[in-house]
């Protein structure tokens, strides 16, 4: 059987001449992608046709015919728009009709080139993202068509950016799942929800929104939540590994993304949010609170004893970045600290007129927990906003710090 690109080849015209053929622009395991010019129209569109090799398969052609009217009844602006559809008798094809589909031609990138240049997004950004294909997927979702293979590859960029979701190849139709039986696995292994590994027929929405925590799980680390060496094991990984944190793999976030990514990789599909509407309006809080955090970042703010702490530093020197104190070196760095704090309290007891010695021993005190623990652009553990070791580091420099004072007060009074 000739190759797709013998069937479509550069330069020959499709549906009596209307569209010409540019260029290839990819293809995948069912169909091959071509930059085509609507003639009628003047505009440059994305043709699909179903690859050659293909086209002795029956299911193949019925399922890519699924997919042009699946795509046709949905209207959404994170969907990529059906134009056209039809058949074409072409040299080589065997005496078979080649199924082609036409959509709008998206002219940006996909999400998947975007990560293999980036590696990682910013936490705004992939939220944004999200956000939009949840919200795609709430206008398929209310017309009973589940998509089942969300991945970067299938998420296309605009110039400005806006995702647009694309490949509903393996949709499954709630009324129309005739293709689909108990036990056919179809998906992509790192992407697809525990539903999906076992082969269940009665797959809902709920089994995209676990591919979406996958997605924003990766967007935010440039990793995938399970990986192995074979798709047999990635998929045992969906059904019986815990998933990880975001800040098990060294990506620090806020809380509640942390409990948006858990709830969406839960198990069991009860525990997930309920539907795609549900899951986008709580990474649309985190998106707004994300914007806000940066308007206020741009002004003043009032002092709290989390600011002692800023991930950013205050000082000239910076550490390496992501790197995290152990809980021993921690322990260690806080033991002088507690020596201080403890001779200070006993000194101001038994020995207070010793006023030149207080004040010396607290400011050495406040300048080596100023050092240990509060110039450095350290993470605080995760799930919490400030660790008690820092906090007790907190409580120090204010006592220290205050008594090195009084200390300096009195000394010149005195003198």
């Amino acid at each position: 059987m000739p190759a797709m690109g013998e069937l479509f080849a550069v330069g020959s015209t499709v549906a009596h001449g209307r569209y010409r053929i540019v260029d290839v622009i990819g293809g995948g395991g069912m169909a091959q992608v071509y930059r085509a010019r609507d003639e009628r129209l003047a505009r440059f569109v994305a043709l699909k046709g179903v690859r050659g090799d293909l086209l002795h398969d029956s299911g193949w052609t019925t399922r890519f015919q699924r997919e042009a009217q699946t795509m046709a009844g949905l209207s959404h602006p994170n969907i990529v728009a059906v134009h056209d559809a039809g058949e074409e008798q072409r040299p080589g094809a065997g005496g078979r009709s080649i199924p082609y589909l036409v959509m709008e031609l998206v002219p940006g990138r996909s999400l998947a080139d975007l990560l293999r240049e980036r590696g990682k997004l910013p936490l705004a950004e992939a939220l944004r993202l999200a956000s939009q294909v949840l919200s795609a997927l709430a206008a398929a979702h209310a017309r009973g068509v589940v998509h089942r293979d969300i991945k970067p590859a299938n998420i296309l960029l605009t110039e400005d950016g806006a995702a647009k979701v694309t490949d509903f190849g393996i949709a499954a139709v709630a009324d129309r799942t005739a293709l689909t039986r108990t036990g056919t696995v179809v998906g992509t292994p790192h992407y697809m929800s525990p539903e999906q590994v076992e082969g269940r027929r009665d797959i809902d929405g709920r089994s995209d929104l676990y591919s979406v925590g996958v997605l924003l799980f990766h967007l935010l680390s440039g990793r995938v939540p399970f990986d192995a060496d074979s798709a047999w094991s990635i998929g045992y990984a969906h059904l019986h590994t815990p998933p990880p944190t975001l800040a098990s793999v060294g990506v620090i976030v806020p809380a509640p993304v942390e409990s948006v990514l858990a709830r969406a990789l839960a198990k069991n599909l009860e525990d997930r949010h309920q539907d795609a509407a549900a899951m986008r309006a709580a990474i649309d809080v985190l998106v707004h609170g994300e914007d806000e955090q940066g308007t206020r970042s741009q002004g003043t703010s009032p002092f709290t004893l989390d600011d002692l702490f800023s991930q950013e530093s205050r000082s000239s020197a910076r550490p390496r970045p992501g790197v995290r104190r152990t809980p021993l070196v921690r322990l260690v760095l806080l033991v002088p600290v507690l020596l201080a704090l403890g001779w200070t309290m006993r000194a101001m007891i038994v020995d207070s007129e010793n006023v030149g010695t207080i004040t010396l021993v607290s400011a050495c005190a406040v300048a080596w927990t100023w050092l240990a623990f509060m110039r450095k652009a350290e993470p605080p553990p995760p799930g919490r906003p400030i660790g008690w070791v820092q906090l007790i580091a907190g409580v120090s420099v204010m006592f220290q710090g205050m008594m090195t004072l009084m200390g300096l007060v009195l000394l010149i009074a005195g003198g």
